[in-house]
């Protein structure tokens, strides 16, 4: 509630899920709505969660991410051969340097997971960390 209020004063929007679960279907509609180029730029993931605790939901975030990158790069390697042979094509020789019009994969930029919990302890933190959260803060979190 004091975090929601926190970054709305900032102007910044925010989306919640009462649970894990909500919260990755969630990420998932962000991904389809923005043509799967990203999800959220930052995500406050509780921990402590009814359905699916905090940790699943990150791997799970993870998962999804990984699965638009590898989508994204067999599209950039499909598009990157037929570049070739086009270049192949027009050069007569094989002399062009067709295929290096970008990489579609570098398109996609995955978001900034924080965890957020009441447990402090360091197989916690530990665990979080190899669920893919990019940092780790404990409640109470000062405003200051």
């Amino acid at each position: 509630m004091i975090l929601r209020t926190f970054l709305k004063k900032r102007g910044i929007a925010v989306i919640e899920a009462e649970n894990g679960q909500i919260g990755v279907e969630r990420f998932q509609e962000e991904v389809l709505r923005r043509g799967g180029k990203a999800g959220f730029e930052f995500v406050l993931m509780d921990l402590q969660m009814p359905v699916m605790d905090g940790n699943m939901a990150t791997k799970r975030i993870r998962e999804i991410e990984a699965n638009i990158v590898k989508k994204q790069k067999s599209k950039a390697a499909s598009k990157g051969k037929e570049a070739t042979a086009a270049a192949v094509a027009i050069e007569g020789g094989g002399k062009g340097e067709g295929g290096k019009g970008g990489d579609d994969a570098s398109e996609f930029c995955p978001s900034i997971i924080l965890a957020l919990t009441g447990l402090a302890g360091l197989e916690d933190k530990q665990l979080a960390f190899e669920c893919g959260v990019d940092g780790y803060m404990i409640k109470p979190v000062s405003l200051k």
